[in-house]
């Protein structure tokens, strides 16, 4: 009876765990789809959370994929924090202006430097001169509709291989344009900077569904897991060898 009573148990958990494992599987890849989503600062009034650029080749991306880089930012500027995920900050950089527009991306947290103030001149507001040139030339040798310049708003380098570009905007678009046709980038080093501090907990939400999640996985793989160790034990453990009942009238000392 008893042998009969484990063995419904043990099948009734291999019945229940194809059925109650992709539960368990859910809940943890929902914790890591929600980490890949920026998790967004508190909309408080006059808050500003900024973080600096302190080394050269700091992309901003366009997603949270390092093949998805935009342009690299100007060292010892500031990009503007909107929000986070587990490995980048979801930053603006620049300001709506006439000859200027913000853009937002992605850069990795381990490359920029949170701060505990707002500065004064966070972005680099600056234009190089792009020259444009006939292909062939013109019809004679000085002639001057052979080239012509431009300016635009100057953002940042890309990087590909050996060849360098700059990322420009001009007249509402974005664009790349090859770093042999432009003025070299002078621009002036922001030397504004205090010690560097963490972001403050209190300006970001919270979430709370990841340790939960963790929490209804867990319990539900340890209970299986008991369930399938009580039933093997007690289905194969060894059976104790019954002795038969003693005879009352025999007796042991007594020689036959």
């Amino acid at each position: 009876m008893k042998k009969n009573i484990l063995l419904t148990i043990f099948c009734v958990f291999c019945t229940l765990f194809p059925v109650l494992a992709p539960y368990a599987a859910c809940a943890d890849s929902s914790t890591y789809a929600e980490a890949d989503r920026p998790t967004p600062y508190a909309e408080e009034e006059n808050f500003s959370q900024y973080a600096r650029i302190e080394q050269d080749g700091v992309y901003l991306y366009a997603t949270t994929d390092e093949m998805d880089g935009l342009f690299t930012l100007p060292r010892t500027y500031f990009v503007r924090i909107l929000g986070e995920t587990s490995q980048y900050y979801y930053v603006s950089y620049l300001a709506d202006k006439a000859d200027f527009k913000a853009v937002r991306g992605y850069c990795k947290k381990t490359e920029i430097t949170p701060v505990d103030y707002q500065p004064e001149t966070p972005y680099l507001e600056y234009k190089i001169t792009i020259t444009y040139s006939v292909e062939g030339g013109g019809i004679l040798p000085d002639d001057p509709l052979s080239t012509f310049t431009a300016q635009a708003a100057y953002y940042g380098a890309f990087h590909f291989g050996t060849s360098v570009h700059y990322y420009v905007y001009r007249e509402g678009a974005f664009g790349y344009v090859p770093a042999k046709s432009c003025s070299v980038p002078d621009y002036p080093i922001n030397t504004e900077h205090t010690a560097p501090v963490t972001p403050p907990e209190d300006n970001k939400t919270n979430n709370s569904s990841a340790p939960r999640n963790n929490a209804v996985r867990i319990v539900l793989i340890c209970t299986l897991s008991v369930f399938a160790i009580g039933a093997i034990y007690f289905l194969f453990r060894p059976q104790k060898t019954s002795r038969p009942p003693r005879n009352p009238f025999y007796d042991e000392n007594e020689n036959y």
